[in-house]
């Protein structure tokens, strides 16, 4: 999320290239692979084989890399490299690439044995559908966050309550949308 008042602070270009600096820091393979690792040549390098690691005078907490001497720099603490806020993504290699062997090797065989589950169908609603969730849906939301609150300030006794909680939830039509919603969903498998 961007403050609202970067847009009156830098004006409208200034924004822009600071919208777009942010795009290319978080998606392209250059800005990810720059905020894992930093410059290369600098505090990395890449051998011929495509493994990183960092040049002399550096380790990185960050990235479970140990400092060997006194004289060495964390990175991820004095440069800013290697921070969780932005290096989250990237393709596998570079996710991995701070891997030791061992933990490449299980990472692999995960990869190799397991298959990612096919996502379930997208539900869509009707005007209709969605008119009558929302008229179900808004009274219900409510009452659980009501009673979420009071379990967890402590106002309600959970074991006391939860018959109580449950009952009430159950009067705000949760059955009801729970149906719309599951034969929505066995509609849209069936397609």
């Amino acid at each position: 999320m961007v403050s609202s008042n970067a847009l009156n602070d830098l004006g409208t270009e200034e924004f822009i290239k600071m919208m777009r600096f942010i795009d290319w820091l978080w998606y392209s393979e250059e800005g990810q692979i720059l905020t894992k690792w930093g410059i290369e040549g600098e505090t990395y390098t890449v051998d011929d084989e495509g493994n990183y690691s960092l040049t002399d005078g550096y380790y990185c907490s960050g990235l479970s890399i140990a400092q060997t001497s006194d004289d060495q720099v964390d990175m991820r603490v004095e440069l800013g490299f290697a921070c969780g806020n932005f290096m989250y993504g990237g393709n596998t290699e570079l996710l991995t690439s701070n891997y030791d062997e061992s933990l490449q090797d299980f990472y692999d065989r995960m990869s190799e044995y397991r298959s990612l589950r096919a996502l379930d169908p997208t539900i869509s609603l009707s005007e209709d559908d969605l008119e009558q969730a929302n008229l179900w849906g808004t009274p219900l939301d409510d009452t659980i966050n009501s009673w979420t609150l009071g379990f967890a300030e402590g106002l309600y006794d959970l074991d006391e309550y939860w018959d109580q909680y449950v009952s009430e939830v159950q009067s705000q039509n949760v059955d009801n949308l729970l149906d719309l919603y599951n034969t929505l969903y066995q509609e849209s498998k069936a397609e």
